[in-house]
């Protein structure tokens, strides 16, 4: 439970930002971010691969967004910041 309530937390944080980010139109770190986290989740799932367990791919989801989460949430405090009117 503990795991899926992170990864819930993170997918939640996910898409608070995204939105955001996607309506004022800047892409560029969420792709750069969404690239390197899709290359994290199929390294982290070669390496857990002998381990059979369902929780490692949950794990590897959550290592995935957590880096594009930190990043575009420090970017986007910053951006408001400085084009408060």
């Amino acid at each position: 439970c503990f795991i899926f309530s992170i990864f819930v937390f993170v997918s939640m944080w996910n898409s608070i930002i995204s939105s955001f980010a996607n309506g004022l139109g800047i892409l560029k770190i969420q792709l750069i971010f969404m690239t390197v986290g899709v290359l994290l989740f199929m390294v982290f799932i070669y390496i857990t691969k002998d381990y059979n367990s369902w929780i490692f791919i949950i794990v590897a989801n959550i290592l995935a967004m957590l880096p594009y989460c930190i990043v575009q949430s420090i970017w986007l405090r910053n951006f408001l910041k400085e084009n408060r009117s």
